[in-house]
């Protein structure tokens, strides 16, 4: 989302970005007026953030502790943010639209990956609904649409706080705001590659697929140590996964490592690095397929191992090993025998030539272009 505010900046807009206060020194960086929204990340307690990042029952959870909760509070902070022309909306700001319904401006949805679009005719993986279907491949459209009529009744359930106060600023009740409510009928911007999932009939109407919008930090280096780890082993296998996903085995990974060095592969753990600059230098990259992570990952053109945790994340993974760049192991079901089998299938000609042609997409889509023509 950072990067896409930077591109509305890029062309012209004066940008407000709302977020929470771990994000305001890269916010600012970008010359976007910063606007608190939330708490910081290292505030929430340990086992919340972990059950948000990798329990299997995580949707659930993020909608029940996370933006219920905290509704009227979000309310508030976007309110303060003053007057605006458009509002550019994630799928859990459900206050924004509120306001801009309020205050009769338009607003538009975003969809960051698959999973948030919901189609049925390329349905995605459904891990941490609000019922546990075990689900690790797609379903039949028709079963799918019934999944999330279900789905949506339940939410329905948990989110009557937003229905009374929607009611409450003299706003109709609407469709349900995580469901299909979350969509605009102004537009929904697209934020991911057709590598991912290619325009379905089923999305929203005004729908507009721009592309991962990658994020260059300004003036971004690689630390010290990873440059000389680097230096020493060259094309390394790159392991980069969420805090509470590495907390949660951080043993099986250090385990790994150990045994690829003895196994004369270089292989290291990174965190907190800019990965447009250290996965174009690794061999393989293994990571919990945030999003974010997948784009980086797939314009390195490099095999991937991906690690799913909870969320998007299953999905995302799902269609990695689909487009061919390489082959997941779910968190649950990761062990060094897993990885050691994984990794010889994937280190193929076949598998490297796949993450080569991704990567040239990749590189070839002009999301500044597209984003220009959608103003």
């Amino acid at each position: 989302m950072l990067a896409l505010g930077r591109e509305f900046h890029r062309h012209g807009c004066d940008v407000t970005f709302a977020t929470h206060p771990d994000y305001q020194d890269k916010v600012e960086a970008e010359s976007l007026r910063y606007a608190r929204l939330g708490q910081r990340i290292d505030e929430l307690p340990k086992d919340v953030w972990e059950n948000a990042t990798t329990s299997k029952h995580s949707i659930r959870f993020i909608i029940n502790e996370f933006v219920v909760p905290n509704l009227r509070t979000q309310y508030e902070q976007l309110e303060a943010c003053g007057d605006f022309d458009l509002a550019v909306v994630h799928p859990l700001a459900i206050a924004l639209p509120m306001i801009a319904e309020k205050r009769k401006k338009p607003w538009v949805s975003t969809s960051l990956s698959p999973l948030t679009i919901q189609s049925a005719e390329d349905a995605s993986i459904q891990q941490g609904l609000p019922f546990n279907i075990g689900a690790l491949q797609p379903m039949s459209p028709k079963m799918f649409r019934l999944l999330i009529r279900l789905a949506t009744w339940q939410i329905d359930q948990w989110l009557k706080p937003a229905y009374e106060l929607r009611k409450e600023l003299g706003l109709p009740r609407g469709k349900n705001p995580l469901v299909q409510g979350q969509f605009s009928p102004y537009a929904t911007l697209v934020l991911f590659s057709e590598l991912m999932q290619k325009p379905q009939t089923d999305w929203p109407k005004n729908s507009y697929q721009l592309g991962f919008p990658l994020y260059r930090v300004p003036g971004a280096r690689l630390s010290e140590e990873i440059e000389d780890k680097l230096a020493k082993h060259p094309d390394p296998i790159v392991f980069t996964m969420g805090t509470a996903a590495i907390n949660a085995r951080r043993e099986f990974f250090d385990e790994i490592i150990a045994e690829l060095n003895r196994r004369g592969r270089p292989a290291l753990f990174a965190s907190n690095e800019p990965y447009h600059l250290l996965f174009p230098r690794a061999s393989v990259i293994v990571h919990s397929c945030g999003i974010g992570t997948c784009a980086e990952a797939l314009a390195s053109g490099h095999p991937q191992i991906p690690v799913p945790f909870a969320n998007d994340q299953p999905d995302n993974a799902y269609r990695l090993e689909r487009l061919g760049v390489g082959q997941r192991i779910p968190f649950r079901e990761f062990t060094p025998r897993k990885f050691f089998s994984v990794l010889e299938i994937i280190e193929t000609t076949a598998v490297k030539k796949r993450a080569e042609e991704s990567a040239r997409i990749i590189r070839e889509n002009d999301f500044s272009a597209k984003l220009a023509h959608f103003l």
